[in-house]
């Protein structure tokens, strides 16, 4: 009993804790993130002196490297409690010799014959789109000044004491040799855990990045060996360029599944 106890405790807690920090660090290693890369170009061609302390959530500009396009509301909703965020943001504009700055765009021929295999036709006007993004900023100031968006501790602290009641039970069932049962058990507190990690990551509960990214590697590091980190860098770029093509990395389901037509090449 003591041995199933600490091999259980073992793998799925020190093991996947220290294997999942392993991986969070890789992610973001300084050459990860390029020493000069441009962010906002409606703001300016702004240079990074350092990457060394990069952390996600902070100032996000590897998020559009390569990508040419208006990126305020995206930097705003990201960063709206970020004072570090607004302060580097003044100081790199002072460094940007433009106002205008040209980011060649790199796009992958498409295959042919499939050129309207899942994609749509985007022939919404320019002035139509800074209307609809208008819009749309004017409804993100509205919820968040409603006070929607400000999560309730209680709701979060409860549903944490259920995940681990489910992983205790799931131990005692394993003890006891109902693997079958316990397994699912398993798999469902690690499914509530995985949209806590969720919730933190995006900094849901805490009004500061500390506080949540601690939460994230305590529901994910932690308890499922989850990076929290890697997640981060994955899902951040997809809300940032959402549904963008070699940007998206949610877009990538290969080898189950294929979502763009790119992925009928391995197929």
């Amino acid at each position: 009993m003591q041995i199933r106890l600490m091999f259980f405790a073992i793998s799925q807690l020190t093991g996947g804790f220290l294997l999942a920090h392993v991986v969070t660090y890789n992610h973001y290693s300084v050459e990860k993130f390029p020493y000069t890369s441009r962010i906002m170009s409606n703001y300016a061609c702004l240079q990074l002196y350092t990457t060394r302390n990069m952390r996600p959530g902070v100032l996000i500009d590897w998020l559009w490297g390569g990508l040419n396009y208006q990126a305020t509301t995206v930097f705003h909703t990201f960063h709206a409690q970020s004072k570090q965020a607004y302060k580097w943001l003044q100081e790199l504009k002072t460094q940007c010799p433009t106002q205008d700055p040209k980011i060649v765009e790199e796009k992958e021929e498409m295959l042919p014959g499939y050129e309207d295999v899942n994609m749509g036709s985007f022939d919404i006007s320019e002035e139509r789109s800074a209307a609809i993004s208008k819009n749309f900023e004017q409804l993100r100031l509205r919820v968040r000044r409603e006070g929607l968006m400000d999560g309730s501790v209680l709701f979060y602290i409860r549903k944490v004491l259920e995940s681990l009641a489910i992983i205790a039970l799931a131990v005692s069932l394993q003890m006891k040799g109902w693997y079958v049962l316990s397994a699912l058990l398993m798999g469902l507190a690690w499914q509530q855990l995985g949209w806590l990690v969720h919730e933190f990551a995006h900094n849901q509960l805490f009004r500061d990045h500390w506080h949540n990214d601690l939460a994230s590697y305590f529901v994910g590091n932690f308890l499922q060996g989850f990076s929290s980190g890697g997640w981060k860098e994955q899902h951040n770029i997809h809300h940032a360029a959402t549904n963008v093509v070699g940007r998206d990395g949610d877009l990538d389901l290969m080898p189950l599944w294929a979502t763009v037509v790119q992925d009928l090449k391995v197929g």
